[in-house]
């Protein structure tokens, strides 16, 4: 089983023992549905904004017992060594029209997890090709005007 996924477990495990059950999220959680590996450079996660924020303390004590600190530069993100746990908030699921509340609870090792089906997935790199594509364009735009110039 995958070494990135070992250790969603082991945070997900200690989630789990304050009553938070996480969303594995990005290419990770995306490698659990479709089985094909492409880079898995993170950990993404999704919880509550209540334990993102509200309870962001107990957040930081509990990623401290799987051996993780926070990253001084990015405030949702903790490292050990070279891996790297970003944790997002559920209302960005929102943001695609995926409710939390459907979402499939998975068992693992007696660890609980919620995940997006594929149908979700599709939603979010619909959306987020989209966003690229648009960047692209300004991108592109910036650049002729700076041709015209030169």
């Amino acid at each position: 089983m995958n070494n990135k996924f070992q250790i969603f477990l082991q945070i997900a495990r200690e989630l789990n023992k304050h009553d938070v059950v996480p969303t594995i999220y990005g290419s990770l959680g995306l490698y659990r549905i479709t089985n094909q590996q492409d880079e898995i450079n993170d950990i993404d996660i999704i919880i509550s904004n209540m334990n993102l924020v509200d309870k962001f303390i107990e957040l930081e004590k509990i990623m401290s017992v799987v051996g993780f600190e926070r990253d001084p530069y990015y405030k949702h993100e903790f490292i050990k060594g070279e891996e790297r746990v970003g944790f997002e908030p559920e209302d960005e699921l929102k943001e695609w029209s995926i409710n939390v509340n459907n979402l499939k609870i998975t068992e693992v090792e007696g660890v609980r997890f919620k995940e997006l089906s594929a149908k979700d997935y599709l939603k979010v790199y619909n959306r987020t090709l989209q966003r690229w594509e648009n960047k692209v364009l300004s991108i592109k735009g910036k650049v002729s005007a700076l041709e015209k110039m030169v």
